[in-house]
């Protein structure tokens, strides 16, 4: 008995049109009819691609409980989903925002710094896509105030997810880790629970006084 393996063949004929393999039987291909290489040095791609690996990072537990931090962000009064709740929802993506680490702990950091413009295009996409999920998060809270018509809270929130995310790249680019930012991030949402002003940086405090 002969091993029954698969055995690609030489193809028959080669050029600029098309091309035959045999596979237990002649399969013609044009190149004709082959989707052409396009390159894209677009922003958008990447966008995409990293808002996807952000939202499908994590357990399902954490999926869940962020399903429950944005109802409780939708149903609780506003000083507690806005002093509380959203520290704490926010806390939850302290493993989706070590953005600057995923490369270098799946050594692939110099496959994606040989790149294309990894600053303007990959950095900047997953800073955008970061600062997006948290924006997404705080959604039912920042609609609260919307329909209040009370627009000066709304600032604070972005300002501090934008600020969370730029600490965790900083952090994860000087230590290329993220230990010294989980440590960091669970102080100040520790302090930010117990009300210690000097660390709001979302507003909580300020405007619930």
């Amino acid at each position: 008995m002969t091993d029954q393996k698969r055995i690609l063949l030489l193809p028959k004929k080669i050029s600029n049109k098309e091309f035959i393999v045999d596979d237990k039987k002649e399969t013609q291909v044009h190149r004709a009819d082959l989707p052409k290489v396009q390159a894209n040095y677009g922003i958008l791609p990447f966008i995409k691609t990293e808002l996807l690996l952000l939202i499908r990072h994590g357990k399902k537990l954490l999926c869940a409980l962020n399903f429950i931090g944005i109802i409780l962000l939708a149903v609780l009064p506003l000083h507690i989903a806005h002093l509380l709740v959203l520290p704490i929802l926010w806390f939850l993506q302290v493993g989706r925002l070590s953005i600057n680490t995923k490369e270098i702990v799946y050594r692939v950091h110099y496959l994606a710094f040989a790149s294309y413009k990894p600053m303007s295009r990959l950095l900047f996409s997953q800073l955008i896509s970061a600062i997006a999920l948290l924006v997404f998060l705080a959604l039912p809270l920042l609609i609260r105030y919307v329909f209040l018509a009370d627009f000066s809270a709304l600032l604070p929130i972005v300002l501090g997810g934008i600020l969370v995310v730029l600490l965790a790249s900083s952090l994860g680019i000087l230590t290329k880790g993220k230990k010294l930012f989980e440590v960091l991030f669970f102080m100040i949402t520790y302090a930010n629970i117990n009300n210690i002003a000097f660390l709001d940086y979302f507003g909580g405090m300020t405007h619930d006084s």
